[in-house]
């Protein structure tokens, strides 16, 4: 008898502890895939968080070279001025210009202003400027494609040779012989002389000068040699100058060509950017 007691103890001994050992099992194994689960959801969010700052690093490098190519700064030494409607302003000074969309502006002494797209000038050297803005480069002689000059770039005319250029950021130098610019609208530079009639009185233009031409109302010139800024009625009369034997008609936006029209781009921005 007592050895049935024993025998039936045993048995009860060894089912409490089957069932105690299972419990403390399940009890592990959920504690280990609470922490694999927690483990996986650290791991998510370092992985959620690292993409974040590797994005929010990527889109400042992406601004701040957006921003750098989309300004220029002068330091002391330079003189900047531009033409308002025939009135000159003078920037002296450290200068900083800033392109944004189609804002142009200009920051020095403390004071932030918005400039017109006209080219600006260089009080210390008579022989360079500035574009303000994306401009077609026309060279009518021998380059029938269409290709853009951007902004922000500086221009030198050489007195010695007589030709403009300007520097590619490899410091080679692309000439602007026989070209002009022309922004999509009614604003020509020019890098040659250039002479025009109107109403049989003749003007004349001396590189790195400009003319706006306003459809069968008026012109604006600025000559660069002279400093000297000029406004004209053309009383309907079509402005045409010659630049290398080709004909400009600056009224119709066209020049001619082996007999031929060719009508100059309106949406300059689209254009490729010209490299030689």
């Amino acid at each position: 008898m007592e050895e049935n007691n024993n025998m039936e103890q045993n048995t009860n001994n060894s089912n409490v502890d089957s069932s105690t050992i299972g419990t403390h099992i399940n009890i592990i194994k959920d504690e280990a895939l609470k922490k694999r689960e927690k483990k996986k959801f650290l791991i998510t969010v370092l992985i959620s968080v690292a993409v974040v700052i590797i994005v929010a690093i990527t889109g400042l490098l992406v601004y701040r070279h957006f921003k750098k190519s989309n300004e220029i700064t002068f330091d002391e030494s330079y003189d900047l001025y531009q033409y308002f409607s025939g009135i000159r302003v003078d920037y002296k000074g450290k200068a900083t210009i800033t392109k944004d969309g189609d804002i142009t502006k200009i920051e020095s002494k403390e004071k932030i202003e918005n400039i017109e797209d006209a080219p600006m000038y260089f009080g210390n050297n008579d022989n360079e400027m500035l574009t303000t803005q994306n401009m077609q480069i026309v060279f009518p002689r021998y380059k029938t494609k269409s290709y853009k000059l951007k902004f922000f770039t500086k221009i030198t005319y050489d007195k010695d040779s007589k030709i403009a250029y300007y520097e590619k950021k490899d410091k080679k130098k692309v000439s602007l012989q026989d070209a002009f610019l022309y922004n999509g609208e009614n604003l020509y530079i020019v890098f040659d002389n250039v002479n025009f009639k109107i109403d049989d009185k003749e003007y004349s233009l001396s590189p790195l000068s400009y003319i706006i031409v306003n459809y069968k109302d008026q012109i604006e010139l600025y000559d660069k040699e002279n400093d000297k800024y000029t406004m004209i009625d053309t009383h309907e009369k079509d402005v045409v100058i010659e630049i290398d034997g080709y004909n400009v008609n600056l009224s119709t936006d066209m020049y001619y060509k082996d007999n031929e029209s060719v009508l100059l781009v309106k949406n300059v921005n689209n254009l490729k950017e010209y490299s030689e």
